[in-house]
């Protein structure tokens, strides 16, 4: 069998065997579940859009999905639940079976972001509620063609091509997100207490807003809508280096998983 075919046939059997792609694909769903069923018409704000607060659940689970050895959830066993591909796969090259779990992986939480992008290539002007003088004036200065008007008692912000940002913005953050997840994982993948270690990190990712909000000034932007500005001048240059950092966090963590004995 060639390696494609093997890719492939791990691909589906990954797919159907691993319960946590359907919660991972569930908590990705989650943001545009609500924008869809919102039928009100007030205009969201930039941090709103930016934000998603379903990116811890997703990096939770994703253990479960890319390294279910490592018994994050308390699996003792490798035949059981997603970490059977192991027992069943023993002829098959060990940088396949990681590259199959990482390529799920980015699927479920890359394709609902990708056709967002999509569909708002077709309407691509954003309007933003921003009461936020600060933020109001990042926004016209880093965004071209942003403009700034009154409606009533609220200050709407029009950003062209604003839409196509946002959900742009939701895609790197959906990719940059399973690249640090994997790699992660896969570092503390023969570290002891791993178990107590990964935990620790995933709620200090939960609680670092607060800490972020007590040394921030009500006068300075936050950390998200910052990112995105920046994002948002140079896609470009902020696209490339991810690429990059993919293509090489997807070929050292197949290295290193092709030499752990698990």
């Amino acid at each position: 069998m060639s390696k494609t075919k093997q890719l492939f046939a791990l691909f589906q059997f990954s797919q159907t065997m691993n319960f946590y792609v359907w919660i991972i694909a569930f908590m990705t769903a989650i943001p545009y579940l609500i924008f869809v069923f919102d039928r009100s018409s007030y205009s969201p704000s930039l941090s709103l859009l930016t934000s998603n607060q379903t990116y811890y659940f997703i990096m939770f689970y994703g253990a479960g999905l890319v390294l279910p050895e490592l018994s994050i959830f308390g699996f003792k066993n490798q035949a059981t639940g997603g970490g059977a591909d192991f027992l069943l796969t023993r002829a098959v090259d060990r940088h396949l079976v990681f590259r199959a779990r990482s390529a799920l992986f980015y699927f479920v939480v890359v394709i609902i972001p990708g056709l967002a992008f999509l569909c708002a290539l077709s309407f691509p002007e954003l309007r933003v509620s921003e009461y936020d003088k600060l933020v109001r004036d990042a926004i016209l200065t880093h965004i071209d063609g942003a403009q700034y008007h009154r409606e009533g008692y609220s200050d709407i912000l029009t950003i062209p091509h604003g839409h196509a940002l946002v959900a742009a913005w939701s895609l790197f953050c959906g990719i940059f997100l399973v690249l640090m997840t994997q790699t992660v994982l896969v570092l503390l993948a023969r570290v002891p207490f791993r178990t107590f270690i990964f935990f620790a990190l995933t709620f200090s990712i939960v609680f670092s807003p607060l800490f972020v909000f007590s040394r921030s000034s009500i006068h300075s932007i936050n950390f998200t809508e910052n990112a995105f500005l920046h994002f948002a001048q140079h896609p470009v240059l902020w696209t490339s280096l991810l690429a990059v950092a993919v293509v090489a966090s997807q070929l050292w963590c197949e290295r290193r998983f092709r030499k752990m004995e698990l």
